[in-house]
C-alpha cells in the first residue's frame, strides 16, 4: 500500500516543479527505485495512471529505471548482485558487504512543454 503515498509524492514533485518552471503539460517523468525498497513497478504505475488524470501530467509516461542492489567482497574486491550462493562473493566464496546500492528512490528527470 505504501506504492500509493510514494506514488503522490512523485506526482506532487512533478506538478510543483512544472509549476514553479511556468510549464503548460508533463510529458515525462523518469524515477528511480532501487529493488531494495520494496515498491512495486506494476502498482506504481497503476496509481500513477489515477493520479494524473487532472493535473498537468495528464498523459505524461512514467519511466521507472530500477538499480540492482550490490555487495563488494572485502577480500578479492569483486562487486556483483547477489550470488546463487546467498550474499557470498561469487569468485572467493567470502561474505560481501552490502555497498548501498539498491535502496535509491528519487524523481531524476520531469520532461515538460512550455507554457
Amino acid at each position: 500500500m505504501h506504492e500509493l503515498y510514494v506514488t503522490e509524492q512523485i506526482v506532487q514533485i512533478a506538478v510543483d516543479t512544472a509549476k514553479l518552471e511556468k510549464m503548460e503539460r508533463i510529458d515525462k517523468i523518469t524515477v528511480v527505485i532501487g529493488e531494495l525498497t520494496g515498491i512495486i513497478d506494476d502498482s506504481v504505475q497503476f496509481y500513477f495512471d489515477i493520479l494524473v488524470k487532472d493535473t498537468t501530467a495528464k498523459g505524461a509516461q512514467l519511466q521507472i529505471k530500477r538499480v540492482t542492489a550490490t555487495w563488494i567482497c572485502s577480500s578479492c574486491e569483486l562487486e556483483y548482485e547477489q550470488a546463487v550462493n546467498g550474499l557470498n562473493c561469487p569468485k572467493c566464496g567470502r561474505l560481501g558487504e552490502y555497498t548501498g546500492k539498491g535502496r535509491e528512490f528519487f524523481v531524476e528527470s520531469i520532461e515538460c512543454e512550455e507554457r
